[in-house]
């Protein structure tokens, strides 16, 4: 983690904390990669988790978090965006995408969840152009909402229309 900042935070529940945010430096590209890593006390990356203390999101494309919350499982939960490079052609033209909104999660430990099919992120289309998950909270049943908006364009016109939304995803 080269040129970081950091979006948000959470209690690891032993004194350190997970945190989320945006590496704005990632070697031979202009890319972007979100992450989350845990620190301990004293403010170090804790290397047993993930890769030597973090975890990067890779959607082929610019992505980055901008919340994070922990379930009462221990999962950490992070959401933001990223591009939507992971769609086909096909897709591009239909939906007009440029960035989908963005759920990551992972294990106590760094790794990927069951929750999303063994992966650490997905990718979600809400409909406009520009989609973004920007808060997160998991709840105490271990359910996970997350709240966003979307920007959809009119014609060929400057004007967009946006407003936010609320996706809940069900405790596996």
């Amino acid at each position: 983690l080269a040129a970081c900042e950091l979006t948000a935070a959470v209690s690891d529940g032993s004194g350190g904390a997970y945190v989320s945010g945006v590496d704005r430096w990632v070697r031979n590209t202009s890319n972007t990669r979100g992450f989350i890593a845990r620190l301990n006390s004293s403010g170090t990356l804790v290397p047993s988790f993930g890769n030597g203390g973090y975890v990067r999101v890779d959607t082929t494309g610019a992505d980055a978090l901008w919340d994070i919350c922990r379930t009462p499982g221990g999962a950490i939960a992070a959401v933001g965006t990223g591009a939507a490079s992971t769609l086909s052609d096909a897709d591009l033209k239909t939906t007009g995408a440029g960035s989908l909104a963005l759920l990551a999660m992972v294990t106590p430990a760094g790794k990927a969840t069951a929750f999303l099919g063994g992966k650490i992120s997905r990718q979600y289309a809400l409909g406009g152009q520009r989609d973004e998950f920007n808060a997160v909270n998991c709840m105490s049943d271990g359910n996970v909402v997350a709240a966003g908006w979307s920007v959809i364009p009119w014609d060929d016109i400057e004007l967009s229309a946006q407003w936010g939304l609320v996706m809940s995803f069900a405790a596996q």
